[in-house]
């Protein structure tokens, strides 16, 4: 089943319109339009339209019109505060689908040093001029960390990660997921914690920070793998 898609949706329409399709036995792919394009690098519309694949990783395909062309936009991800991806474009929608089912992942996709490093001083920069402003994006966070007598500017460098880099699974940002995830382990003064300890912040984490994809069918399990 094929829905092509150029005007505004809500997600919960999108939900709804996917569940319908699934409980009828029909796979739904959205097809998106050029006026679409410019704002897909943004966790709300990759929470509504990105369907996902163990090898290409979150993607979402479009149309264009005016060119007769479609792009596939895949391994969509989130990179020190901002959705990337790879794209590509093709001349049918036959042919991306071939891609997809035939996608192996490269040994290593490894991101330069450099690159990094940008990255984490952009969004290091993106967090100063947060707080300075008084936006929302990190605003429970540092008031979280100010509880704890710690500065949310300032946390360990493995809440960056080694690439920076995660699936965009989150309301907010894996930043604000993994401060909390570090505050919750380590300011509560035990030295360890047990399974079913781990199991409740798990449960606590998809509540809190967990954003709910459309065309993922099993959300939670999904979080969980």
């Amino acid at each position: 089943m094929l829905e092509y898609q150029c005007s505004p949706i809500s997600f919960s329409e999108i939900a709804r319109r996917t569940r319908n399709y699934r409980s009828l036995g029909y796979d739904v792919i959205w097809i998106l339009g050029d006026r679409r394009r410019t704002g897909i690098l943004r966790s709300e519309a990759v929470a509504k339209f990105a369907r996902f694949h163990p090898q290409l990783g979150f993607y979402i395909i479009f149309y264009s019109v005016a060119n007769n062309q479609f792009w596939l936009y895949f391994q969509l991800r989130e990179l020190a505060g901002k959705i990337v991806s790879q794209a590509r474009n093709f001349s049918t929608l036959a042919a991306i689908l071939k891609f997809v089912k035939g996608y192996k992942q490269p040994a290593t996709t490894a991101i330069s040093l450099n690159k990094n490093r940008t990255s984490l001083l952009n969004q290091l920069k993106r967090i100063q001029q947060s707080i300075v402003l008084k936006n929302a994006t990190y605003r429970d966070m540092v008031t979280r960390c100010y509880a704890s007598g710690r500065i949310f500017v300032g946390c360990p460098m493995i809440c960056h990660s080694k690439q920076g880099m995660g699936v965009p699974l989150f309301k907010r940002t894996i930043l604000c997921w993994k401060v909390w995830l570090v505050l919750q382990l380590f300011e509560s003064g035990q030295s360890d914690a047990s399974n079913d300890q781990l199991n409740d912040l798990f449960v606590q984490s998809v509540k809190l920070f967990g954003r709910q994809m459309a065309q993922v069918d099993n959300y939670v399990r999904f979080f969980s793998n």
